[in-house]
């Protein structure tokens, strides 16, 4: 994270470390000729150095989604093409079974994969992980919009103490994903904000967020940051398979 290289920022360091601001255009060579990965704020290196630290080595920039509605379509193929990134097209075997096992209506079999609600069985959310993971038309898998456990739901709906079923196999299913088929998973688990219950959402979130990152799946707020660590990753070791070369 060089800061002071705009012309603006370069002003704001002559008050402060000015001998160290420098040109933007040799920073930046810099950066290309040694693969280092420039970022524009704290928030982007410590997303960045997430995404480095949990994930496997990857150069494959196709990208899979599953959400639960929202219409994040466009979205979502706009924060990939920003972030380098592809929006992967998946093969009309994989559209098929996945159209196979979706409700009929207020869904999506394309990619990104619109299961329709973010509450969904563990069985279902099983087959469609696994059934991107096993196409081999994706590279990587971001979920987002997901209750990924039952207190999640209970949350968001006011609900009484419920037992969902197959509850207890559906916060393991993206460590399962990436265990089986070896391709990074990133979960989406957006902030409480204005939700009535933000304190018990925050607690919940934290927790899963603890439970994934100690198994090797990074875990950001919005679905942008989550692309925009992912291509950062990407690109940096697409750079160092070309060194080697």
């Amino acid at each position: 994270w060089k800061g002071g290289l705009p012309p603006s920022g370069a002003r704001a360091a002559m008050s402060h470390t000015a001998s160290l601001s420098g040109s933007k255009r040799i920073w930046e060579a810099l950066f290309r000729q040694t693969g280092a990965i420039q970022v524009h704020s704290l928030e982007e290196l410590l997303d960045t150095a997430s995404a480095l630290y949990h994930l496997p080595p990857q150069t494959d920039p196709r990208v899979g989604v599953v959400c639960g509605g929202g219409g994040i379509s466009v979205a979502s193929s706009d924060a990939c093409h920003r972030a380098g990134l592809v929006l992967a097209s998946l093969s009309p075997e994989t559209h098929q079974h996945l159209a196979s096992i979706l409700a009929p209506s207020g869904t999506s079999a394309a990619n990104p994969v619109d299961a329709g609600s973010p509450y969904l069985p563990a069985a279902l959310l099983r087959d469609i992980l696994m059934t991107l993971g096993a196409s081999g038309d994706v590279g990587s898998i971001i979920i987002d919009r997901i209750a990924l456990s039952a207190r999640m739901r209970q949350i968001l709906e006011s609900a009484e103490d419920e037992e969902m079923e197959g509850d207890h196999l559906l916060t393991q299913l993206p460590v399962e994903l990436q265990r089986r088929w070896g391709i990074p998973v990133i979960v989406v688990l957006r902030e409480g904000g204005d939700l009535p219950p933000a304190l018990e959402w925050e607690a919940e979130r934290r927790r899963l967020r603890g439970y994934y990152q100690q198994r090797g799946i990074p875990v950001y707020p919005t679905a942008e940051r989550a692309m925009r660590a992912l291509g950062q990753a990407i690109a940096y070791f697409r750079y160092r398979d070309r060194a080697k070369a």
